[in-house]
């Protein structure tokens, strides 16, 4: 294993050179892009009974994009030590992307990067692998292990350099911990809430709402869990989403108009359905649940501002929680306080407000737009939060939107910089 220096990143000049295995490794990259593309319809055959047709369509292109804009992350950057290893956990969505993302992009700088699927997934990855033909064209140091997770820690994650979690900051706590000599970069989650202002256009608004909380039936980190619309835009909001939402087809994953499907694990059902038992006084909209089938239909909730206290519930289902506020004050109170801050990643804001952007600091915010409408598998990706998404060793966390390749570029330049201090050190 690598030893490491006692920050986590350094400012470095760009290095003009190219590493001579990386002309190799962008070939490698096109033709996967290609298998991809001509893989199409085995890819949706495998994956329609787990999630929607619009969302393999979205996990197919991102994909070829990522994999065909591959050199705008390494074209500067200098050659890997072929000596590190890696792990790397999969998120329960969207397998094919997940893959793309956390383990063929950044396994150019891995000698291994040992994926684990999580059981939700343990039955497609695999399959997924074979179609892609990961290992015939060259990417053989993708190792998948499909195994219970304290296990695969034990045997993969603590001897590894660098480790590639998405999921839960407490379970990130857990690796930072058991994994005390490993990289940690971790992808979290965070309330990304809509901003709904009183000279917002409602329309493109309820528009860029269902395209988000209804993608992939609401099971996706940056969806909105909170909706902050001003009192004069409650009425038009509320009623408008509504009327979509109506239009909105829901049923099996199979049939190709479905925008809400099953839930990808019975749990995340059942945790919305207490929530709303808990708050069935706050719904104005829908609110059915179709245990068998595992489905939520879209439901909105709503309520004053001043009425919510505490964290914002991560929703992961077609539920859209409105907070009508009255004022400025009222809604700063909310973004102020630290269980906010902590959690901050993006921000989609409607109409326009210099008083309330000013104060998401912390925030990437984006305007008249989704996280999904400017997301780019070559571009970093969250927010500044200080559990939202960070980079760690030994304690030390670095909260920013995260780039896979530049964080670990980083993490490998900071070792070689610390050999060269440690050796001045020892001449002087």
């Amino acid at each position: 294993m690598l030893p490491y220096v006692g920050v986590i990143y350094i400012k470095m000049p760009n290095q003009k050179h190219q590493a001579p295995e990386l002309d190799l490794f962008y070939k490698q990259c096109s033709k996967l892009a290609d298998q991809i593309s001509n893989k199409r319809s085995e890819i949706h055959k495998l994956l329609s009974s787990y999630e929607t047709w619009e969302v393999i369509e979205h996990e197919i292109a991102s994909s070829i994009d990522a994999l065909r804009g591959v050199n705008v992350e390494y074209d500067d950057f200098a050659q890997p030590a072929k000596n590190i290893t890696a792990c790397c956990f999969l998120p329960v969505n969207m397998p094919l992307y997940s893959l793309v993302l956390y383990a063929v992009l950044p396994s150019y700088y891995f000698e291994t990067i040992y994926v684990r699927p999580g059981a939700s997934l343990s039955k497609f990855v695999p399959k997924l692998v074979d179609i892609l033909d990961l290992k015939g064209l060259g990417f053989d140091q993708v190792k998948l292990r499909d195994l219970p997770a304290k296990l695969f820690i034990d045997l993969f994650a603590r001897d590894s350099d660098v480790i590639i979690f998405s999921g839960k900051y407490s379970n990130a706590v857990l690796l930072e911990r058991q994994c005390p000599e490993s990289m940690l970069i971790f992808e979290g989650t965070g309330p990304c809430p809509f901003f709904v202002f009183e000279n917002a256009d409602i329309e493109l608004t309820v528009q860029k709402l269902v395209d988000m909380r209804c993608f992939n039936s609401g099971q996706d980190c940056v969806a909105p869990d909170v909706i902050f619309v001003h009192k004069d835009k409650f009425d038009q909001l509320t009623n408008s989403l509504a009327g979509a939402l109506k239009q909105v087809p829901v049923g099996d994953s199979r049939d190709k108009s479905v925008r809400v499907a099953q839930m990808v694990k019975e749990k995340y059902l059942f945790a919305v359905q207490e929530w709303l038992e808990t708050n069935h006084e706050l719904i104005m909209f829908g609110g059915e649940i179709d245990t068998k089938r595992l489905i939520i239909h879209p439901t909105i909730l709503s309520q004053n501002i001043k009425m919510h206290k505490g964290a914002f519930k991560e929703l992961f289902s077609p539920v859209f929680y409105v907070l009508v506020y009255d004022d400025d004050q009222a809604l700063l109170e909310k973004l102020n306080a630290p269980i906010f801050k902590e959690r901050s990643m993006y921000a989609c804001v409607f109409g326009d407000n210099q008083a309330i952007t000013k104060q998401l600091e912390l925030c990437t915010v984006l305007k008249n737009m989704t996280v999904n409408d400017q997301e780019d598998g070559n571009k970093a990706y969250g927010g500044y939060g200080s559990i939202a998404n960070f980079v760690s060793y030994k304690g030390l966390r670095q909260a920013r939107p995260l780039l896979l390749s530049r964080d670990i570029r980083d993490w490998m330049l900071a070792t070689q910089d610390n050999k060269l201090a440690d050796r001045t050190a020892q001449v002087t």
